[in-house]
């Protein structure tokens, strides 16, 4: 077939000149899938793998080229589940995010992250006159349509705000 050629791993590459992107397959962990063009740092900062030596290994994609985004980035964890408490912490970042759960390297639960109706105990109110901010205290935040509302002072901002 003209156009079409193979890969290392005997898939067909795209005959558009480019090379195909090889990351490794993970046998036990996460894959987030996508994630917003740019923000899968931020991601991998909120879930707290940015700093000390991870157990497993950590592959962060970005600008990936995507048919229905356009581009994003893909974010694999091997070792490491997501929970979907921290899942849903993700939505304020990338709303349409996609986890996949890796288990003996085949899919074994795909989870839409979503934000829930009220998110408690992330970020800091934005607004630097709350209480959240001088006093010991939970945050918390309720959602309205696509804002946030603080539950103390009562201001609407955005999600992305919040991280």
């Amino acid at each position: 077939m003209a156009g079409k050629k193979t890969s290392p791993r005997g898939k067909s590459a795209p005959s558009n000149g480019r090379k195909p992107l090889l990351v490794e397959k993970i046998s036990d962990g996460t894959v987030i899938d996508r994630i917003d063009a740019g923000k899968g740092w931020r991601v991998l900062a909120m879930l707290g793998l940015n700093s000390g030596a991870p157990q497993g290994r950590i592959a962060l994609v970005v600008n990936v080229p995507s048919r229905h985004m356009g581009k994003k980035d893909i974010l694999k964890i091997e070792g490491v589940y997501v929970e979907p408490k921290m899942a849903n912490k993700i939505a304020l970042i990338s709303p349409q995010a996609r986890l996949n759960i890796i288990k003996g390297s085949k899919v074994s639960k795909k989870l839409d992250v979503f934000l829930p109706d009220n998110v408690a105990g992330i970020g800091k109110c934005p607004n630097p006159k709350c209480i959240s901010n001088s006093e010991k205290i939970e945050t918390g935040f309720s959602r309205r349509d696509h804002h946030l509302r603080c539950r103390f002072c009562e201001r609407l901002f955005n999600a992305e705000e919040l991280v």
